[in-house]
């Protein structure tokens, strides 16, 4: 078995505790902390504001508000990083 990156657990946690409709809002207000504190580490810290955001694009399908924030703040951290 190929050994998980601490991130590639965490989303494989989520997806797994969304499939359980009673602990599917528990992690949806878990990724909702993710992503207002990556949103607040933008400036700080990307390269953590970038990890909390992948996490929150694990979480959320790629219709959900939520999803799409966080790929538009990960996209502006990029571009920014390339300037």
């Amino acid at each position: 078995m190929a050994m998980m990156t601490a991130f590639s657990a965490a989303a494989w946690s989520a997806r797994r505790a969304l499939a359980v409709p009673a602990r599917k809002k528990e992690v949806e207000v878990k990724a909702e902390g993710w992503l207002a504190t990556g949103r607040s580490l933008v400036n700080s810290n990307p390269e953590k504001a970038k990890r909390l955001l992948r996490q929150v694009t694990e979480v959320f399908p790629s219709r959900d508000a939520r999803y799409i924030e966080a790929y538009g703040v990960l996209k502006r951290i990029d571009s920014e990083d390339d300037d």
